[in-house]
């Protein structure tokens, strides 16, 4: 028994070794949320991504049906906006993730916007430690426990299991979309051209026929006038005669 007892504490400190490193619980392929009891810290995270118009719209959808691949308890979608014109797309959308998946699903965020023709132009990250404000929370909260407090105790223990991941979508024209927005904006301005003369010429055409009217008439006037009122003519020779030289 001597022998075998010092085997059995071995075993036992392992066990207990194996089970005070096993301090995190795993949310995501290559994430986990810290349960060692760290600061509360809030994270949030911003992508930019540059893109093709015409495949702008489509990016959106492949990131959106990656949240919803992931269920509503681990990935919300907040806001979404999206700008399409003749020339040009642009968009945004705000995810809530919980925060041991925002940092891998930023990532998952990349590979279709490579395969589509664009590329990820930044990345943001920020953190803020909210300790003190849980504590002061939780004493109003203990203190006065109102409806008012304890949602405010609530939204900033969101921040810490709740992280918002923005992801903006900036158009950029390739060469050939480049000719065709040039080719396009030429033709808009040739309308533009030819309307603006069509207007000036709509505006001017009364006042060109009161000026003609006024004009041969005024003509017609001065010949008149001159008809019954001839003026004398005077010859060469009478001028010479005239003449003191």
């Amino acid at each position: 028994m001597r022998k075998t007892l010092p085997i059995f504490l071995l075993i036992a400190l392992g066990l207990s070794a194996c089970s005070k490193r096993d301090d995190s619980v795993t949310v995501g392929e290559n994430s986990s949320v810290e349960m060692d009891g760290r600061a509360n810290v809030a994270y949030g995270y911003t992508y930019r991504f540059g893109l093709p118009s015409k495949v702008v719209t489509q990016i959106q959808d492949r990131h959106i049906a990656l949240c919803d691949q992931m269920g509503a308890a681990r990935c919300r979608l907040q806001e979404m906006h999206r700008t399409t014109d003749q020339t040009s797309s642009s968009g945004s959308i705000k995810f809530l993730l919980a925060s041991g998946d925002a940092r891998p699903f930023g990532t998952a965020l990349v590979a279709p916007v490579v395969a589509a023709g664009g590329a990820l132009k930044s990345r943001d990250f920020e953190a803020e430690d909210v300790s003190k404000q849980i504590a002061t929370s939780e004493k109003q909260t203990a203190a006065k426990p109102t409806a008012a407090n304890q949602a405010a105790l609530a939204d900033v223990r969101e921040r810490v299991v709740l992280s918002p991941v923005t992801v903006v979508y900036d158009n950029v024209a390739g060469f050939g979309e480049q000719v065709g927005n040039a080719l396009s904006a030429a033709g808009e301005t040739t309308t533009s051209s030819v309307a603006a003369l069509i207007y000036f010429l709509a505006a001017a055409f009364p006042w060109a026929i009161v000026f003609a009217i006024l004009f041969f008439g005024i003509r017609a006037i001065v010949r008149y006038t001159n008809r019954l009122f001839p003026r004398p003519s005077v010859s060469r020779r009478d001028v010479s005669e005239t003449s003191p030289l």
